[in-house]
């Protein structure tokens, strides 16, 4: 199942909420006085650290766990077609080895402890974690922050990573539904010149390059420069844990990496069709030729999404009314699987992070290659749906995909692991740490008509992308299609049922 990291947005830290700082200071304290005294247990206590690094810390003593979660911006975005690959090698060899410590060392000590360590390259940013029990916090903190700031990224470890990395890109091309992914980012995003186009890993032709002064420099002149969020979470000594990280990860020079562009606080341009007939236009049909025996379609949809758009919330339950919230269910999904046309259809927002760099809302699909011209047709009909009246949508059904959401997001965000990525990231995308908070609130506050308006103003052009061993089998046409009415869905939930009449 497909996992994108959704951001709905809500500007906590630009809605003029004062700063933990300036309440101090009208109470006659100083910054520098306890954390612990300006903010109660289970609340985040924010501070910035000399070198610019925010921190965020918060206590949760419901088990005896720390979790570190560290953000930068970056990532796939800050490289191209001749550098793509190389933040993913650089960010995997992080564990391989310190100024002072080797790859065993730092293995072995995890696992005594039963701790974890990583570093990854994604889509937006470049991230550092960690885990350990609470007793052993302050020894994990002092790799953690060595980790960070010292690797040394030895030649031997280095061949050994790229022969990893040679058999996980083997691997993603032997997978019809990896396979498919690649091909719809360079169709959908290539043309934009969009770094979208790339996946995180790069080509083999890349990380067979690489050398280590290349590793090496892009670490401390591209990953190590820019402004960062570290989050530590779980069952901590507040003051303890600023003190660390004040002596570990806040001095050094002053981190001077740019924020995400103002220009997602404006909703897209976009053809005001409001009250328009239900119509989408595909632009284009792009068919690759596969060695596969499933067929996989991505309809990729002109949305132009920002992380941080006000408009995310309307999106989030636009996706779930077609495709579902963390799991498959929706117009898109029932009509496929009831039809027996696919063993897999979501639907997902990839959020961009600037105007120049806009992101997408699709849908995936998984079928055998016979079907995929009835699986397009359906996919389409079942997205403009939204773009008509209530009664196409179904009111209960709106009413119960905001249900779903605030349930599922409330679960899906209970771990100390969770909340300190949710926070750190937020707080780097400039929307403040506690912006999350009000998430419920404004899931519950869309109404139908502005999913519909969204609906009808940025679902109506899209690219459609089929990977399939049979591109002959393939009849889609290009040019807009327009609906008059949607056949009806029954989305009643299916639960086991009892004969309470039974003797």
């Amino acid at each position: 199942m497909l996992t994108t990291a959704l951001l709905p947005a809500e500007w906590a830290g630009a809605a003029g909420l004062p700063k933990a700082e300036d309440l101090l200071r009208s109470q006659g304290a100083t910054p520098s006085e306890k954390i612990k005294d300006r903010q109660p247990s289970g609340q985040v206590v924010r501070a910035q650290l000399d070198n610019g690094t925010v921190l965020l810390l918060k206590r949760i003593s419901t088990s005896p766990l720390v979790v570190m979660q560290m953000y930068s911006l970056g990532g796939v975005t800050a490289e191209d077609a001749k550098t793509n690959g190389i933040g993913n090698l650089t960010m995997d060899l992080l564990t391989r080895g310190t100024k002072t410590r080797s790859a065993q060392d730092i293995a072995t000590y995890l696992d005594g402890i039963g701790g974890d360590m990583g570093g990854a390259c994604n889509n937006n940013t470049w991230s550092w974690s960690a885990n350990c029990l609470t007793a052993d916090f302050e020894k994990t903190f002092d790799l953690f922050a060595d980790v960070v700031n010292n690797p040394s990224f030895p030649d031997g470890e280095i061949q050994q990573m790229k022969k990893r990395l040679h058999a996980a890109i083997a691997s993603e091309d032997a997978q019809w539904d990896a396979q498919t992914f690649r091909y719809f980012r360079k169709q959908f995003f290539g043309p934009m010149n969009s770094p979208y186009q790339f996946t995180a890993r790069g080509t083999m032709e890349n990380v067979d390059s690489f050398t280590r002064d290349q590793i090496t420099n892009w670490y401390e002149q591209k990953v190590l420069h820019g402004r960062r969020v570290l989050a530590i979470y779980g069952d901590i000594d507040v003051d303890k844990a600023k003190s660390l990280a004040t002596d570990l990860l806040g001095k050094g020079p002053r981190l001077e990496g740019g924020s995400l562009s103002s220009d997602r606080t404006e909703t897209p341009a976009a053809e005001n069709q409001k009250g328009s007939e239900a119509s989408i236009n595909v632009d284009e049909v792009k068919v690759q030729k596969t060695e596969q025996k499933l067929a996989g379609v991505v309809i990729g949809f002109k949305s132009n999404n920002l992380i941080g758009s006000p408009d995310t919330f309307d999106f989030t339950v636009l996706k779930t009314i077609t495709g579902g919230y963390t799991y498959p269910t929706g117009y898109i999904f029932e009509t496929l699987r009831g039809l027996g046309l696919v063993y897999v259809a979501e639907t997902q927002v990839l959020p961009g992070q600037s105007k120049a760099m806009p992101g997408t809302f699709f849908v995936f699909a998984g079928c055998q290659p016979e079907n995929v011209n009835d699986v397009v047709d359906q996919i389409l009909v079942n997205t403009a749906r939204v773009q008509g009246t209530p009664a196409d949508i179904v009111p209960s059904w709106f009413d119960r995909s905001k249900e779903l959401i605030t349930v599922a997001d409330a679960m899906e965000n209970e771990t100390p692991s969770a909340q300190a990525a949710l926070a750190a990231l937020d707080e780097l995308y400039g929307l403040g740490y506690a912006y999350h908070d009000q998430f419920d609130q404004k899931i519950r506050g869309v109404t139908m008509q502005q999913v519909q308006e969204l609906a009808q103003a940025r679902l109506r052009d899209c690219i459609i992308t089929i990977s399939t061993p049979k591109p002959e089998l393939v009849k889609v046409k290009t040019g807009r299609r327009q609906f008059e009415k949607f056949p009806p869905v029954d989305l009643t939930p299916r639960g086991v049922q009892h004969d309470v009449n039974a003797k």
